[in-house]
């Protein structure tokens, strides 16, 4: 696992959502209020994404999520990567 992104111990997120809370627009069902426009979590991934990293989420129902990156590290770059 990569840094973690956040965690929280809350209702966690139903198996069938996990594929999807990474997409515009999208919020879970169940989750309550929605106070969002379903926006944060797919601006979070492209800009992971845009620095050349991948990010995943872990859930369990009635424990909570954690959320976590990875970016690639500069001095491990090639130089076209850096200077294009």
């Amino acid at each position: 696992m990569g840094p973690v992104l956040g965690a929280d111990t809350g209702k966690g997120i139903p198996n069938q959502y996990l594929t999807r809370i990474f997409e515009q627009f999208f919020q879970v069902p169940e989750s309550g209020a929605q106070t969002g426009a379903g926006l944060g979590l797919a601006i979070v991934k492209e800009i992971v994404e845009a620095h050349g990293g991948t990010i995943k989420v872990e859930s369990r129902l009635g424990e909570g999520s954690t959320f976590s990156f990875t970016l690639k590290r500069v001095d491990l770059a090639s130089n076209q990567e850096v200077h294009s």
